[in-house]
């Protein structure tokens, strides 16, 4: 598995990875910030690693998590104490592509408006699309 990960690695280019990885981070955080949720990782403190977001008050992150995993086949994983329940993180390292993101917040707006927090708009897979749009 090791090699092949390497293999997968040095065909994108290194390089190419770390501005994948980027560019997946930046569009998540578009998406997450645009359902009217908070960055629970400080400006500049953050990494292109997850997206770390404060859950509505009213919304139960643990059940968030779960919902999306039923609803969708969709994981997202929530906080550790003393987060538990208050913050959830979407992870984009590895090989998640536009396609995952797209899904993963288009879920989260669903499941979120299940919940009571919002409407369905699409406006957390618009603003993703945005960010996409522009590294075209």
């Amino acid at each position: 598995a090791l090699e092949k990960s390497m293999e997968m690695i040095f065909g994108e280019g290194l390089g190419n990875v770390y501005k994948r990885h980027n560019m997946l981070s930046r569009a998540c955080k578009a998406g997450v910030a645009a359902l009217g949720l908070e960055i629970f990782t400080k400006p500049g403190c953050g990494s292109d690693v997850e997206t770390v977001f404060t859950v509505p008050d009213g919304v139960d992150g643990s059940k968030l998590v779960k919902r999306m995993l039923e609803r969708f086949g969709l994981m997202i994983s929530g906080g550790q104490e003393p987060y538990k329940g208050k913050i959830a993180r979407i992870a984009h390292m590895g090989y998640c592509t536009e396609h995952d993101m797209i899904l993963v917040l288009a879920g989260l707006e669903m499941c979120l408006a299940e919940a009571g927090f919002c409407k369905i708009s699409g406006g957390a897979v618009r603003a993703a699309e945005e960010v996409f749009q522009d590294e075209a």
